[in-house]
């Protein structure tokens, strides 16, 4: 292979490029719903991840790690990095055998065997830290809402001042209590979930990942 030197390059202008418009890239595509097996990033940009999590008064303060960019999870399956927020903003499930409080970020760092050493937000962010590049087994989903409090996408463009219809998709759709979940449409040739698509109303819509199902991996 010749030497850059070698290659003879002038100051010939590229036509057409506009350096600074150049995008910065997007999200990357989550995978198909299945299980999964991901790795954490390393310790030092995990401890670099951490935001406020206010989106319930009643909680209090709680922390969500944001995985992304730099500190995005590895899907070691697919051999792709995958985004993810994990909160341990709580939440109860019920069993059969009576209702459990949870979060993500505790089943997370329970399926790493990563325990916190204590029980408040500073432990939770420490017991994460310590499990930098651990591996664990979660599943996918895929989700998406037509908020109905955001201007919607259209065409490629944002359409000023409309809204969407608050419709709500997913790969496991249900109704229960007089809400109805619904399934995001599949490609007919593939029979693959649909990344992009258009709501009922005309939005366009994005799905992305959401996981669930921690476990020991």
């Amino acid at each position: 292979m010749p030497d850059l030197n070698e290659l003879g390059l002038t100051d010939e202008p590229i036509e057409g490029v506009d350096f600074d418009a150049q995008p910065q890239g997007s999200a990357p595509i989550p995978p198909q719903p299945g299980i999964y097996q991901f790795q954490l990033p390393p310790a030092e940009a995990i401890l670099k991840c951490f935001d406020k999590d206010d989106s319930d008064a009643d909680q209090g303060r709680r922390i969500v790690a944001k995985f992304m960019d730099s500190a995005a999870l590895r899907n070691l399956t697919k051999g792709d990095f995958y985004r993810a927020n994990v909160s341990n903003k709580t939440r109860t499930i019920n069993f059969k055998s009576g209702p459990v409080v949870v979060s993500d970020m505790a089943m997370l760092l329970k399926a790493v065997d990563s325990m916190p050493p204590g029980n408040n937000n500073a432990a939770y962010a420490q017991a994460l830290v310590n499990a930098g590049g651990k591996t664990f087994m979660a599943e996918n989903r895929l989700s998406v809402n037509c908020s109905a409090t955001r201007d919607i996408y259209k065409d490629g463009d944002r359409q000023e001042g409309m809204k969407g219809c608050g419709l709500k998709y997913s790969s496991s759709p249900y109704t229960k209590g007089g809400v109805t979940v619904h399934d995001i449409p599949k490609d007919p040739d593939t029979g693959l979930y649909l990344i992009n698509f258009d709501c009922r109303c005309g939005a366009s819509l994005r799905v992305f990942g959401n996981l669930q199902g921690w476990r020991k991996g």
